[in-house]
């Protein structure tokens, strides 16, 4: 349990409550719920018939209401006095109730203008006397404790300030069941989002372990904080031996101070250089050797912190893939250069038919192509060249 929701249990569980009033009766109808305005809160106001059979036994009355705001309407939730039947018609001086500042007291109803025609007045229980007192918060009347007798009458001062304190009373456990409906509330939505938020950690947990590229978490002072499988993989070390030890342990020698100054850069200015950057670097495993590595860098901040996020990925294979590439892109080059020659130019003796090359030396044709080409000769002898050189070289021989 965190701290958070150990403050909010606590809390809840010190909230006060009022004992209920002496005489604790079976509702006399089924609890319902309502809502208040302030939170929205919805509670089950099980002891309210407990409170209106107090009421009327304080003011001697056989019939007592308690309605409670349900919005822009009210509703019933208490009664002691009335059938079924009834209940239905003793809205009206509820809501004449509701929209009093103060305590309204009817001495007579059956010669109010307002009801002496409403049913509770013209038939059974034949209402006279009323006494409504609003319960109002925060400018705003949730409630409405409601007497009603069957004979006239005004009830002494002290009736009336002991149905006002009985208000207060009410008010005041309806208050506290609103904020009790606000924290609990509050507590399950936070249980809730603490299990989506483990749920995401979990997920994220298994993305970080899952991955193929080596994942390394830091904090501002360059301490390891989370090494996946891949990182592990890459260096040789297991997360036992790097959690909680500096990142210079997987750089080579010369990369170190540069770290240390950034680190101490970061500290100062706050504004990290190299974020959202990839940049290629070199590593060093377990066993000391040196291996090429892409990285990319990003930053978060956890509870106030930042914490820094390296993706790792071994590029030796890529590296020397692209060594190959290189060579073989420099060995075609040379080839190309050597066709470029032989294409071009060339100043020949137009009698001898020696080549002159770029520093003005004339060479025989065939030393010429073997030094500028890959052309390999044979060498012979034609016939006109023979017969120059020896006239009777194909005649018969003389027998």
């Amino acid at each position: 349990m965190t701290s958070i929701t150990r403050w909010l249990a606590g809390l809840l569980k010190a909230t006060p409550r009022l004992p209920p009033p002496p005489s604790q009766s079976t509702p006399s109808v089924e609890p319902a719920s309502f809502t208040l305005q302030r939170h929205g809160a919805v509670r089950h106001l099980h002891e309210l018939d407990g409170w209106a059979e107090l009421a009327a036994h304080l003011c001697h009355t056989e019939i007592a209401v308690i309605a409670v705001r349900d919005g822009e309407r009210h509703a019933l939730r208490a009664r002691i006095g009335l059938n079924e039947e009834q209940v239905t018609h003793a809205g009206a001086f509820c809501e004449y109730t509701f929209d009093q500042n103060n305590m309204a007291i009817i001495a007579d109803v059956s010669a109010h203008p307002r009801f002496m025609d409403h049913p509770l007045v013209t038939a059974d229980p034949a209402i006279r006397f009323f006494m409504g007192v609003p319960l109002a918060a925060r400018g705003r009347t949730l409630a409405a404790l409601c007497v009603m007798g069957r004979s006239p009458r005004v009830p002494p001062p002290e009736t009336q300030q002991v149905c006002r304190t009985l208000a207060r009373q009410i008010l005041a456990c309806l208050e506290i069941d609103e904020d009790r409906a606000f924290l609990e509330r509050s507590l399950a939505e936070h249980q809730r989002e603490a299990a989506r938020q483990r749920k995401n950690e979990e997920s994220l947990r298994l993305l970080i372990e899952s991955a193929l590229d080596g994942i390394v978490l830091a904090d501002a002072s360059g301490k390891i904080l989370v090494w996946n499988k891949g990182a592990e993989r890459l260096f040789g070390y297991t997360s036992d031996e790097v959690l909680g030890k500096c990142l210079t342990l997987l750089m080579p020698e010369r990369y170190r101070h540069a770290h240390t100054q950034g680190i101490a850069r970061l500290a100062a200015s706050g504004e990290p250089t190299l974020i959202g950057r990839t940049i290629e670097l070199h590593g060093v495993r377990k066993s000391g050797a040196e291996f090429p590595l892409e990285l990319s860098l990003a930053m978060w901040v956890a509870d106030g912190r930042p914490v820094f996020t390296g993706i790792i990925r071994d590029i030796t294979e890529r590296k020397r893939t692209e060594e190959e590439r290189t060579r073989l892109v420099h060995e075609l080059q040379q080839a190309l250069e050597k066709i470029k020659i032989l294409t071009g130019l060339v100043p020949i003796c137009a009698t001898c038919k020696r080549i002159r090359d770029d520093q003005g030396y004339w060479s025989q044709i065939d030393t010429y192509l073997q030094e500028h080409s890959e052309v390999e000769f044979t060498h012979g002898i034609c016939p006109e060249c023979a017969r120059a050189v020896h006239p009777d070289w194909d005649q018969e021989p003389l027998t």
